[in-house]
């Protein structure tokens, strides 16, 4: 079986909070990668690099992570910031993909998975039509909608069945269809989607503010 590799011209992957990254060595073929020990260590290298990717260990990161990708997409050495993390939720998605991130990966590294996202990291993916997106969202039944909209306003799967009296187990039934009716590969794509359609969702968050993040 042929070896998985990133694509040819995949510009220098650095790495931040975690070295080294032996699934980026591995799916670059030895290519192009640099690790720095924190974020600060890459902003004062970043005016004599050459632009590339950024993969972002927020783990390890002591600063909030939408102000790190915001002071990332300052400098011009970058081209894209993945970020990767321990068992990511659905709150600390949002608000990655809304400071900008391109993908999260969840922890452990997954060569396959790294290589996806340096992909889209490198790629101009068509966007998709508010036509489009509306017809998936209308595709959602009623159940689907109430889970979209408390894992929207933080909630985990867990927290959810609670809420709508489910076992947590069918919460995660229904967020495996949604997502497939959704045709969503990732979280950050199902982020996407909804937020692009966030008045289709019930306003539950309203109803119980003590669920909150961070209440």
């Amino acid at each position: 079986m042929n070896k998985l590799s990133a694509p040819v011209g995949t510009p220098t992957i650095y790495c931040i909070g975690s070295d080294p990254y032996p699934e980026v060595k591995s799916a670059l073929n030895d290519g192009a990668s640099r690790c720095f020990a924190t974020l600060d260590a890459f902003l004062l290298a970043s005016a004599r690099l050459a632009p590339g990717i950024v993969l972002l260990d927020a783990d390890n990161l002591q600063d909030d992570v939408p102000g790190a990708i915001a002071a990332l997409r300052t400098r011009g050495s970058l081209q894209a910031v993945l970020l990767s993390k321990a068992a990511p939720d659905f709150a600390f998605g949002v608000a990655a993909i809304r400071a900008g991130a391109v993908d999260i990966l969840e922890k452990p590294l997954s060569e396959q998975r790294l290589l996806a996202a340096i992909r889209l990291a490198t790629s101009r993916p068509r966007p998709r039509t508010p036509t489009t997106i509306a017809r998936n969202i209308d595709r959602l039944t009623a159940r689907e909608r109430e889970v979209v909209a408390w894992l929207l306003y933080g909630l985990t799967n867990k927290e959810i069945g609670r809420e709508l009296e489910i076992s947590h187990r069918t919460v995660e039934i229904h967020r495996a269809r949604l997502m497939r009716k959704l045709a969503v590969p990732s979280l950050p794509a199902l982020i996407d989607v909804v937020l692009a359609q966030r008045d289709k969702l019930p306003d539950v968050g309203i109803a119980r503010p003590s669920h909150a993040p961070g209440a």
